[in-house]
């Protein structure tokens, strides 16, 4: 299979055929790990785990109490 490189803004881009994100189980808004391989100039991707509910809730509380306690933690860090 073949695909066309299109440009999307300052970027380029290759479309996923239907088939294959129905086979690979991706929609749109979901991230991928790219790989490339500069010697085989190969590029490949797969899906990215979805994380469970709990681990976004943590995630979420996470980043709140780096906000929250930002300056604290960056004395700290300084110590």
């Amino acid at each position: 299979m073949s695909q066309k490189v299109i440009v999307i803004g300052n970027s380029l881009a290759v479309t996923i055929p239907k088939e294959t994100a129905r086979e690979l189980r991706i929609e749109a808004g979901d991230r991928v790990e790219i790989r490339v391989d500069s010697r085989r100039k190969t590029v490949s991707f797969r899906p990215v785990e979805k994380a469970s509910q709990s681990e976004q809730k943590i995630a979420k509380m996470t980043a709140n109490f780096m906000r929250r306690y930002d300056n604290d933690l960056r004395e700290l860090a300084g110590k």
